[in-house]
């Protein structure tokens, strides 16, 4: 099983609405989407590791009306980026009294080789 770290603390919402807590909630139930966008890229390298951030805009509907790969992402698969944006387009917040910004940033790492004995 590989890991699939999210950086919490890095979900920053860049407009009162939408808490760092509502987003942290709403990402975590497409964790699976993600998941798997980090291992079709971990199975083409093994030690795929680094960050995607990326930069959301929610409609007052609470759509994400446009995501995109922001500053700050060092993941080096392209393929992967892609797919993580676009399960983040798939997010839904509820309802806002206005259009919102969000940044969220996410660590990918394998999990470590298991110690000798295990």
């Amino acid at each position: 099983m590989n890991l699939f770290a999210l950086l919490l603390a890095a979900a920053v919402p860049l407009a009162s609405g939408i808490s760092q807590q509502r987003v942290e909630e709403v990402v975590a139930d497409r964790s699976a989407a993600l998941r798997g966008c980090y291992e079709e890229g971990l199975a083409r390298n093994k030690d795929l590791r680094g960050t995607i951030a990326v930069t959301m805009k929610v409609s007052e509907a609470g759509r994400v009306a446009e995501a995109k790969s922001a500053p700050g992402t060092t993941l080096p698969d392209a393929d992967v980026v892609t797919c993580v944006v676009d399960v983040m387009k798939t997010l839904e917040f509820g309802a806002q009294e206005a259009p919102q910004t969000v940044r969220y940033a996410m660590a990918f790492a394998p999990d470590p080789p298991p110690e000798a004995g295990e």
